[in-house]
C-alpha cells in the first residue's frame, strides 16, 4: 500500500469513530424530594428524581449505601428510589444516586446521613407527681435521659370532661404546661425526636387535683363599743350605764354588773337596745352592802365585726377610803 493510500486509511477509520454515539459523563440528574442532611432520617427514605439534563445518556438508576450497591431500576421521569433505615444502626451514613449508561455507572451526587429510628426515653419528673392545687394551671418539669435529643413533646390528658391528646408541643424547655379543671386530671407525657421517632410506651405520668381556692379569711371590724359612764343611784342599789358603738352592727349590747356580798358574789344582767350608737341601761343589786363592783359590756361578734368586752369599777358612795 502506497503512502498516500495509508493516510486516507488512517482518515477513515478516525471520521468512522466519531460517526459512533458515544455517552457523555457530563449528564446531571435533577431531584425533587430528597432527605435533609441536617436531619435524622428514620423509616423509609425516598429520593425523587425528576429529571437529567441529556435523559438519553442515562438507561438505568440505583442507590449505593455505605459503597455497596442496591438493585437499579429502569429511568424514567419521575423516578423514586426508596431504603428501608429500619435494618441499619443508628448514626452516620453515606448514600449516593448513581446512574448507568451506555459508558458505565456515574455517581451524581452523595448524601451524608444521620439516621435514627430509636425512640427517645421516657422524661424522668423533676417534681411531684401526685399534688393538689387550687391554680388554673400547672407546669410538669421533667429531665431527659443522657444525650437525649428530643425535641417535642406529646401526651393525653383525661380529667372529668374525658380525655385528649396534649401537644405536640416544642420544647423550648424541659417541661410541660396544663390546664386544669376542677377534680382530678391525670397527664402522661412522651417525646418525640427530630428523625419523627416516638414511643407512647416510654412515659410519664403526673396526677393532679385541682381544688377550688379557699375563702380569704374576713377582715374582722372592731365596733368600737366604750362605757362612757357608769353612775350609783342614791339608793346604792341602782346603777345607770351608757355607752357607744362606733358600728351600730347590731341593736344589742349585754351589760352587766358584779358585786360582792359578805362571802357571796352577785351577778346582774340586763340587754341594752342601742338608738344609733348610743345605749343606756340600769341595773339593780339585791342589796345595797356592797363596796365595789364590776360593770362589763359585751358585743357579740359576726362574721364582720370582733366580739368586744369593757370593764369599769365603780365603789359604793359614802365610803371612806383609808388613809395610806
Amino acid at each position: 500500500m502506497t503512502r498516500s493510500r495509508h493516510i486516507f486509511a488512517l482518515a477513515g477509520i478516525l471520521l468512522g469513530c466519531l460517526a459512533l454515539p458515544t455517552a457523555s459523563s457530563a449528564t446531571t440528574l435533577t431531584y425533587g424530594d430528597v432527605p435533609a442532611s441536617a436531619r435524622p432520617v428514620s423509616g423509609i427514605a425516598s429520593w425523587t428524581i425528576t429529571g437529567a439534563t441529556d435523559p438519553t445518556d442515562v438507561l438505568r438508576v440505583l442507590l449505593e449505601r455505605d459503597g455497596a450497591y442496591n438493585e437499579s431500576v429502569p429511568f424514567a421521569t419521575p423516578t423514586t428510589l426508596t431504603y428501608d433505615t429500619r435494618g441499619l444502626t443508628d448514626g452516620p451514613h453515606t448514600f449516593s444516586v448513581v446512574w448507568h449508561g451506555y459508558d458505565g455507572n456515574h455517581v451524581d451526587r452523595t448524601w451524608n446521613i444521620t439516621v435514627d429510628n430509636t425512640a427517645p426515653a421516657a422524661p424522668v419528673p423533676s417534681g411531684p407527681t401526685q399534688f393538689t392545687t387550687d391554680a388554673l394551671t400547672a407546669i410538669l418539669p421533667f429531665t431527659r435521659a443522657a444525650g437525649e435529643t428530643a425535641s417535642v413533646a406529646e401526651g393525653k390528658l383525661c380529667d372529668r370532661s374525658g380525655c385528649r391528646a396534649l401537644g405536640p408541643l416544642n420544647l423550648r424547655r424541659d417541661a410541660v404546661p396544663v390546664s386544669l379543671d376542677l377534680g382530678v386530671t391525670t397527664v402522661t407525657v412522651w417525646l418525640r425526636d427530630r428523625a419523627g421517632n416516638a414511643d407512647p410506651t416510654h412515659s410519664a405520668t403526673w396526677t393532679i387535683t385541682r381544688t377550688l381556692p379557699a375563702e380569704p379569711p374576713a377582715i374582722a371590724i372592731d365596733p368600737g363599743l366604750r362605757i362612757t359612764s357608769a353612775s350609783v343611784h342614791r339608793d346604792r342599789r341602782t346603777i345607770t350605764v351608757t355607752g357607744s358603738l362606733h358600728v351600730p352592727h347590731t341593736n344589742q349590747v349585754s351589760v352587766s354588773v358584779r358585786a360582792r356580798f359578805g362571802r357571796r358574789t352577785r351577778t346582774v344582767r340586763t340587754i341594752a337596745v342601742t338608738s344609733g350608737h348610743d345605749f343606756r341601761t340600769q341595773l339593780v343589786l339585791p342589796s345595797a352592802r356592797w363596796r365595789t363592783a364590776t360593770v362589763v359590756a359585751r358585743v357579740a361578734g359576726s362574721g364582720n365585726y370582733l366580739t368586744v368586752e369593757k370593764r369599769r369599777q365603780v365603789r359604793r358612795p359614802g365610803l371612806r377610803v383609808p388613809k395610806r
